[in-house]
This record gives C-alpha cells, structure tokens and sequence, in this order.
C-alpha cells in the first residue's frame, strides 16, 4: 500500500494508494498524523507494508519520524473527529457527531427495512477473496477490506 500526501480537494484510496489531501498542505495537523499512523498499523496488522509518499521532502520525513514513533494498536478510534471527516465541494473539511457509510441507494433501502448494517463479505455470503474479483471492486481494495464496515 501507498499513501500519497497532497494538495488536493479530496481524499481518496484507489488501486492501492491512498490519496490524502491535507486541510492545509504543505502544514499537517496532529490529527492528520494520527490518521496516517492508524492507516500504517492496520496495514501492518494485514502483513502490508506502506510507503509514504509526498513531493515535500520534510513533510515525508515528519511524517516518517510520527510513525516510527506511534503506539497505534487496534481497534483504532478517532481522537479527533476530524479523522473520520470528509470533504465538500470547496474542499473544506466537514465533520459531524455521526458517522456515515457510502453505500448505493438500493442498499441504503435494504439497510434501513432490516435495521442491519453488515461488512459485504456478510451480505454477499462470498469471502473477502472472492470480493476482490468481483467487477464491483473499482478501486481494488484488498481482501480484509470486505470484512469490515467502512465509515467516514
């Protein structure tokens, strides 16, 4: 895995490389740090090794020197509600005391008739394998991904 820090308006992980933008880059927030350890040590707890990748040299090694030096363990929750935010169309963080699931309209219908919110590997029946072949995986997450509820 990869994450690539950047000036960008969003935050996006796809084909293995997590694209995180920064609130205001090339400067990161302590909460921005902490998300990226915790991505790093979920990462490791799935045999993955992760590179950091960023065109500001200092900003890498900062970065780097955070994770050398971080405790992440799982399960890994937010301090700061700002980990677990999303962006808007102007590219200002947004955040809220919810969290919130991506999902499609049809299964936003099926989640609220059944009162259950569950990993895909659970409502498909398939394992996280077979998810990955699946043509629906566009941004090719890796297999444990499917076993989890992701939340922003």
């Amino acid at each position: 895995m990869k994450v690539k820090i950047c000036k960008n308006d969003f935050s996006l992980q796809w084909q293995g490389i997590y694209h995180l933008a920064l609130v205001d880059y090339p400067e990161i927030n302590k909460w921005e740090l902490e998300k990226i350890a915790k991505f790093v040590a979920y990462e490791k707890m799935y045999g993955r090794t992760t590179k950091i990748e960023c065109e500001n040299i200092a900003l890498q090694h900062q970065v780097y020197s955070y994770i050398e030096n971080s405790k992440e363990r799982f399960p890994f929750i937010p301090r700061d509600k700002r980990e677990a935010g999303t962006f808007n169309v102007d590219g200002k963080c947004v955040t809220s005391n919810h969290l919130s699931h991506t999902c499609t309209v049809e299964t936003a219908k099926k989640i609220l008739k059944t009162g259950k919110l569950l990993s895909a590997t659970k409502v498909f029946g398939l394992t996280g394998e077979q998810l990955v072949q699946d043509k629906r995986n566009a941004a090719g997450d890796p297999a444990d991904y499917f076993d989890y509820v992701m939340f922003g």
